[in-house]
């Protein structure tokens, strides 16, 4: 298990109330784009059904959704609009590095 997968493991299991600084972002959130998160949740070398299957998992876990089904109630009332803009901006590198990589696999074919 990475130490990005640990991070999420520890927030996921985390008790008590929850702030920016609790969230495993998997960059700076003042860096959040496409090109910034693709390397953190993309090792590289890895064909692009392996891509595709992290990616899923990715959005999984960052989609708003889900997120604040899961979070929301824990979210310090003063971070909680600012942790769920910042979730849905990863949610959307995500769905771009996944929208490029169906554009490759078209481009492949």
């Amino acid at each position: 298990m990475c130490i990005r997968d640990r991070a999420w493991e520890q927030f996921k299991h985390s008790d008590g109330a929850l702030g920016m600084k609790d969230v495993p972002w998997p960059c700076p959130v003042g860096e959040l784009s496409a090109a910034k998160v693709a390397p953190v949740v993309l090792p590289p070398n890895l064909d692009a059904g392996a891509r595709r299957k992290l990616l899923q998992e990715e959005l999984r876990r960052w989609h708003p959704d889900k997120f604040s089904a899961r979070f929301a109630a824990r979210l310090l009332e003063g971070d909680k609009e600012e942790v769920m803009g910042h979730v849905t901006r990863v949610s959307q590198c995500l769905n771009e590095l996944m929208q490029e990589l169906k554009a490759s696999d078209k481009a492949d074919s």
